[in-house]
């Protein structure tokens, strides 16, 4: 396809869309863009976009200027889709959020384009409803200053009166701003990028995505924009109160690309199985199987935190809510640099939360739980606590991030001595359990090695000071994991070696697996949860077994 050129022929018997910028489509995979206010610009600014962004723009296979009429034409990859004006209406509140956080995310991975000039970015003069060709051709501007002066010509130009003097006032003012690309007029006519938006439903979740597209992509020109650094917005937690006198919170998270108000419901009124408790010495009985998870707890508040929204790599740089940033989870050793940022935030908040609640009814009354993502999130968050020791952590379906560098690291530190992890690979784990209590000569355990390192790797600042005589918290923390076996998205095995790891370096850890279970928790999976958080010391006449 590079290098086609279009015949009259090809272009007579074209399909034309549009009515004030004329696009012809040639054939299946083929459409072009001609006409007398057609620009090579365009062409170069797709391209441009294409390489350095994820942004799905049509690939450009030629751009030139005709011979025999002298109109530029743009040749390029023909998408099919709908227009979203035409379907908008159409869609619901889900769907348009999806399209709106597309759009939010495409405008940001423009703005990281820097520029060292103001124009089109083949360098050639502005174009936009402000600046034309027929007057005065403005532009390209080599700095801020002459970008102003531009700007305030073409207002006096075109405007008249005190409008145009405060106009221009205001203009001449700005100072210091970033160079970046953006888009100069969002139109219909204008060129299109592609939006995927989910069109399953709640049966069926599962169906392909649908492309839709709109034709309001047509970035020219560079102009500017203040410089800033956003920090995550967190939105303020799904809070529910209990039934009865709040004697215990459960602060929970959601796994990746759900919120609160989607995680909580489900969670709370699935059913839990039979709960065995124990009546005599020798007997016992099972508690109401009519009972959803939340009937166990009339005295708990539940606190659903909602992960904010983060770009994702690996979907294209698409804003999604998570916890952090990361690339695979069956081989979690990659790009590990992507989960440190979010990492460190959400510790840094979970860590608030957990402040906040254990002022109102003590640390041992407050546990923190998590699935999949919400799941890393926590065992990170609880491994950098160093406040006074909580009640516990629940994990389902989860892992441990950092897993091996934290491994590394306590074996490193060793400096000669005996190799605490004997053998590699998965064998490593099985000496650990045996020596998470020996110090190395420099009277470190294990545990204060790989803690140490994680903040080191996350850039964590202690919160707690630096009282070497500090509790190691989560060594006096027990802590809940549960994972299907037949997981198709955190594999089993992966959660397993978390689970062993933190066992390794003194954590108290109880590991159950649950046949025929995939990315998600169960009955029997809640009704283990329930007879752990049952048998915490404080919780025992709280949490509603057999009653």
């Amino acid at each position: 396809m590079d290098g086609r050129v279009i015949t009259p022929d090809e272009l007579a018997q074209a399909q034309r869309f549009g009515d004030l910028v004329p696009v012809y489509k040639v054939d299946e995979r083929t459409v072009v863009k001609t006409g007398d206010c057609v620009r090579l610009a365009e062409a170069e600014a797709l391209k441009l976009v294409r390489e350095k962004t994820t942004i799905p723009v049509p690939e450009v296979y030629n751009a030139y200027t005709d011979s025999d009429t002298g109109h530029v034409r743009i040749v390029m990859e023909f998408i099919e889709g709908d227009r979203l004006d035409d379907v908008w209406d159409k869609l619901d509140n889900d769907q348009k959020k999806e399209v709106i956080e597309q759009l939010r995310d495409f405008i940001s991975q423009l703005r990281e384009i820097k520029g060292s000039f103001i124009g089109s970015v083949d360098s050639t003069a502005c174009e936009d409803q402000l600046f034309t060709d027929e007057i005065g051709g403005y532009g390209p501007y080599k700095d801020e200053e002459s970008f102003n002066v531009g700007i305030a010509t073409a207002v006096k130009r075109t405007l008249t009166g005190s409008w145009a003097d405060t106009v221009t006032n205001m203009v001449m003012a700005l100072r210091n701003h970033d160079i970046v690309m953006t888009h100069g007029a969002f139109h219909p006519r204008q060129e299109c990028f592609v939006f995927q938006i989910s069109r399953g439903t709640a049966i069926s979740a599962k169906l392909p995505a649908c492309p839709i597209f709109s034709n309001i992509f047509q970035p020219q020109f560079t102009i500017m924009t203040s410089s800033t650094s956003k920090s995550p917005v967190y939105s303020p937690p799904l809070t529910l109160p209990p039934p009865q006198t709040h004697k215990t919170t459960l602060i929970i998270l959601h796994g990746r690309r759900s919120t609160a108000q989607k995680f909580a419901e489900p969670l709370l009124t699935h059913p839990v199985s039979p709960v065995s408790t124990v009546t005599s010495s020798t007997s016992s009985e099972l508690s109401d199987s009519s009972k959803a998870f939340r009937d166990y707890f009339p005295h708990t508040k539940f606190v659903f935190p909602t992960a904010p929204l983060r770009r994702a790599v690996v979907f294209k740089r698409s804003l999604t809510h998570q916890w952090f940033d990361n690339w695979s989870l069956t081989q979690p050793e990659l790009k590990q640099h992507l989960q440190i940022p979010g990492l460190r935030e959400t510790s840094a908040y979970l860590h608030d939360l957990l402040r906040k609640e254990i002022e109102v009814v003590g640390a041992k009354n407050v546990v923190l739980m998590g699935l999949s993502q919400g799941c890393a999130a926590s065992l990170i968050a609880t491994l950098l606590w160093d406040g006074e020791a909580f009640g516990a952590a629940v994990g389902m379906c989860g892992y441990l991030p950092f897993r091996k560098g934290m491994a590394e690291a306590a074996e490193d530190a060793r400096d000669g001595a005996e190799d605490p992890f004997e053998g590699s690979g998965d064998d490593e784990r099985e000496d650990m359990l045996e020596r998470d209590g020996e110090d190395a000569e420099g009277g470190e355990t294990n545990f204060e090695r790989a803690v140490e390192w994680l903040r080191e790797e996350l850039q964590a600042s202690s919160e707690g000071g630096d009282d070497a005589n500090k509790p190691l918290s989560m060594q006096s923390i027990p802590v809940f994991m549960g994972h299907g076996t037949e997981d198709e998205k955190v594999p089993c095995e992966t959660g397993r070696l978390a689970a062993e790891f933190l066992s390794g370096i003194g954590v108290n850890v109880q590991w159950n697996e649950y046949e025929e279970l995939g990315h998600w928790y169960s009955e029997n999976m809640l009704r283990d949860v329930v007879t752990f958080l049952s048998g915490l010391k404080g919780w025992e006449d709280i949490v509603r077994v057999g009653k």
